[in-house]
């Protein structure tokens, strides 16, 4: 293999994390090549695909080689890769500040699976039934998101504008992308957490963002179709 040729991002552009780690890549101009991955056409259990990551999950990368998968596995690699330290604070002349950047993102990096991501679970996940011909059940709410923003929005309200300083790191790519979808297809009201709404605001103002989110704004004009034919 050769180091350099263009990274290969298999996924698509509705997935939470694969929209985190497309995002990155579109601000650092990070050249890559995406290889869309249909979910709700079982694409990530092919025989082929399972050859790439036997836990048959999206995004996964193939950069020259080497392949990895993990949305936020995916984001540390490339800021690393790249040098991209305000995105993720590397060893190089470590301070004290950036090593407690660095940890804080880490810490969120590990708190995203076990609350934000559900999210995806419990709010966003229902409506793919709409595409699939399964049973939809309308979400109502949920106990997981409710404490999720009730955190961050308290995070938030300790005097850094985004999670864990006072600029956007790859701990706020992989939050705002699970939240940001709640939004688009108003699944829920972010009034209850003030801060959050301001950190969702500021992150809407990054490079990208439309080019970024256009996959989900489709997305969210098609579930509105089905439920409103």
């Amino acid at each position: 293999t050769i180091w350099g040729l263009e990274m290969k991002v298999y996924g698509n552009k509705v997935s939470q994390p694969c929209r985190a780690v497309l995002w990155f890549c579109m601000i650092n101009n990070i050249d890559y090549e995406l290889i869309m991955i249909d979910v709700l056409k079982n694409e990530t259990k092919t025989e082929e695909f399972l050859k790439l990551n036997p836990a048959h999950g999206i995004p996964t990368i193939d950069d020259s080689g080497f392949i990895l998968s993990e949305s936020n596995a995916i984001l540390v690699y490339l800021a690393e890769k790249h040098n991209l330290d305000t995105w993720y604070p590397t060893n190089n002349g470590d301070s004290d500040s950036n090593l407690r950047i660095r940890a804080k993102i880490n810490q969120y990096l590990n708190f995203h699976h076990t609350f934000s991501r559900y999210a995806t679970l419990d709010l966003f996940d229902p409506h793919k039934a709409l595409f699939t011909g399964a049973p939809f059940v309308s979400p109502k709410t949920s106990k997981k998101v409710e404490e999720t923003l009730s955190i961050l929005d308290k995070q938030l309200s300790e005097g850094h504008n985004y999670l864990t300083t006072d600029h956007p790191t790859i701990a706020d790519l992989s939050a705002y992308c699970e939240f940001d979808q709640l939004e688009i297809l108003r699944l829920h009201d972010f009034k209850s957490y003030p801060h959050v709404q301001q950190w969702m605001s500021l992150m809407k103002q990054l490079p990208h963002y439309q080019e970024s989110h256009q996959g989900i704004q489709d997305f969210a004009k098609s579930v509105q179709s089905k439920l409103n034919p």
